[in-house]
């Protein structure tokens, strides 16, 4: 089934990103890609359950969602035809998220304006010292210890693991991450492909 050959191809160039600073530009090679590979599991659906439904259709041709359902009609396929129903309810579906459209930008008008988001993380350090002090009377000597900060103003205190993250952002989605989209894009195709295998077989 070449449909799973694309959820994989998306899930490795998912991981890729996770890896990669995200304003580099083999970043936005990585997400074109994703974006290429998670479009398609749909279109290589139709050919997939074209050759499972044996619809006379084949890989040496285009195939449109019209074709298959014409092909399924002149059979009598009802399975067929069910598929083709559930299909278009997914392909809608999937319409609604913020990557169908970029997908096209992505491959037929070149990069879509971004926003780069600096986080800058700083952490301090504070200094302790100890000091042992002895009380003493003439019958008994009892000893006692004391912890106390050191005295360091704020201006001198001691940054340690500090970092700089960078994130790019699509411009008309400012407030998400493009990691955590591409996650619930890639989570919401493999189910998709999950509820076909287990409605339809393959």
């Amino acid at each position: 089934m070449d449909a799973k050959k694309k959820i994989q191809e998306a899930e490795y160039f998912l991981n890729q990103l996770r890896n990669i600073p995200q304003d580099s530009d083999e970043f936005m090679y990585n997400l074109s890609a994703f974006l290429n590979a998670w479009r398609s599991v749909l279109d290589v659906m139709l050919y997939d359950y074209a050759e499972k439904f044996v619809l006379g259709l084949t890989r040496d041709e285009r195939i449109t969602e019209r074709d298959f359902e014409v092909a399924a009609k002149a059979l009598q396929h009802t399975q067929a035809l069910q598929f083709i129903k559930w299909w278009r309810q997914q392909r809608n579906r999937l319409m609604r998220n913020p990557l169908w459209k970029k997908r096209i930008i992505f491959v037929h008008r070149g990069y879509p304006p971004m926003t780069r988001v600096y986080t800058l993380y700083l952490a301090e350090t504070i200094a302790l010292s100890s000091t042992f002090t002895i009380a003493g009377a003439s019958a008994k000597a009892t000893a006692t210890t004391s912890s106390t900060p050191n005295a360091i103003p704020p201006s001198t205190s001691v940054p340690s693991d500090s970092r700089r993250e960078i994130e790019v952002r699509f411009r008309d989605i400012p407030d998400r991450n493009i990691i955590d989209i591409c996650d619930e894009t890639f989570k919401e195709i493999r189910e998709i492909f999950e509820e076909a295998s287990q409605r339809f077989g393959m």
